[in-house]
C-alpha cells in the first residue's frame, strides 16, 4: 500500500467536503437573505412617453391640416421677372387642377411629397397668387402649428424672354410643386393654418 498517495487522497476528499460545506452554508445564507424579500409587495409602474410633436402648444391635430397664405407675387425671384398679366394667366390654366405640396423641393422623392395644393387664386390687392392647401404629415402638420415652418417656395418653370424695360421675363408658368422650404424666394410668402 502506498501511504503518501493514500493520504494525498485523502486530504483532496477533506478539501472537496469543506468546500461542500462552506456552499451550503453560504446557500443557505442566501436562502435566508431571500425569504426576506418574498413578503414585499408588487409595486406597479406606469409610464407616458411622450413625442416631441405630442408636446406642441395645442397638443390637438386634425388631419389633414388645411394651410394657406401668398405663393408668389409680382417681381423678381431669382433670374426671371414675373408679371401680373403672366400670373393671372398662371391662376386661370391651374383653375381645379391641384399640384404637390413637398419639402424642401425635394421632387425626385416620393416620401417629399406631404400634401396637396387644392387651388390657387389671384389677389388683386397683394398682386399675388394665394394658395389653399392640406398636409397629410402629422410630424409636418405639428411643426406648422409650432411655426417651426414658416414659409413656402413654389418650383416654376417658364419660357424665359427678354423684356428691354424689366430684363429676363418668365412667360407660361408650370407649377410643378409647392414646397415647405426655411426660406423661399419670394420674400413675400405666407404660410399659415387656414
Amino acid at each position: 500500500m502506498d501511504y503518501i498517495k493514500t493520504e494525498e487522497k485523502l486530504i483532496k476528499t477533506q478539501l472537496l467536503l469543506c468546500d461542500t460545506i462552506k456552499k451550503k452554508e453560504t446557500l443557505a445564507k442566501i436562502d435566508k437573505i431571500l425569504k426576506k424579500y418574498d413578503s414585499r409587495t408588487p409595486e406597479k409602474l406606469s409610464v407616458t412617453i411622450k413625442t416631441c410633436e405630442s408636446l406642441s402648444k395645442t397638443g390637438k391635430l386634425t388631419l389633414p391640416l388645411k394651410i394657406k397664405g401668398k405663393m408668389l407675387g409680382v417681381g423678381r425671384h431669382k433670374e426671371r421677372y414675373y408679371t401680373e398679366a403672366e400670373l393671372i394667366r398662371a391662376v386661370r390654366k391651374y383653375d381645379g387642377k391641384k399640384f404637390p405640396l413637398k419639402l424642401d423641393h425635394r421632387d425626385k422623392e416620393a416620401g417629399a411629397t406631404i400634401g396637396l395644393v387644392d387651388s390657387i387664386w389671384w389677389d388683386r390687392r397683394e398682386k399675388a397668387i394665394m394658395y389653399a392647401a392640406h398636409v397629410n404629415s402629422e410630424l409636418h402638420a405639428m411643426n406648422i402649428l409650432d411655426k417651426a415652418h414658416t414659409d413656402v417656395s413654389a418650383t416654376i418653370f417658364s419660357i424665359k424672354d427678354f423684356n428691354p424695360v424689366i430684363g429676363i421675363v418668365g412667360l407660361d408658368l408650370d407649377f410643378t410643386e409647392l414646397s415647405i422650404v426655411h426660406d423661399g424666394a419670394f420674400e413675400g410668402n405666407t404660410l399659415e393654418v387656414a
